[in-house]
């Protein structure tokens, strides 16, 4: 039987609440490529989210400050409202008590499902 959380032991996780962020939003019409600027902006953060909209997509990705193309991208004051848990997959609202990786790429866990793993023994149960 494997073990459901491994992949998450080995990580050092750290508790924490994360704020909501800006975020910078493009429109991406649908059935045409994403343009460069767009592709680059969600390449340089590794983070991004689609809405679906009349004629294509919103995209949004979390924005900390630095440039950006004002053309292709608006700022939307504290859009970037949640995060999701990498376990189970549910939403973690802003300020919301959870367990974030300590370094190395973010994983997040819902504060029950940190305690499901911390509970939990090796073999599954």
């Amino acid at each position: 039987m494997s073990d459901r959380w491994a992949e998450f032991r080995r990580l050092p996780f750290i508790p924490s609440r994360i704020p909501a962020l800006d975020a910078l939003v493009a429109f991406v019409p649908g059935g045409q490529p994403i343009r460069p600027a767009v592709q680059k902006m969600i390449d340089r953060t590794g983070s991004c989210r689609w809405f679906s909209a009349s004629g294509g997509h919103e995209l949004l990705v979390p924005y900390e400050g630095g440039q950006y193309d004002r053309v292709e991208f608006k700022v939307r004051p504290k859009a970037w409202d949640h995060e999701t848990c990498s376990s189970c997959r549910r939403r973690v609202p802003a300020m919301t008590p959870c367990w974030v990786t300590e370094d190395g790429p973010l994983k997040v866990l819902c504060s029950a499902c940190k305690a499901r793993m911390d509970t939990e023994s090796d073999e599954g149960a």
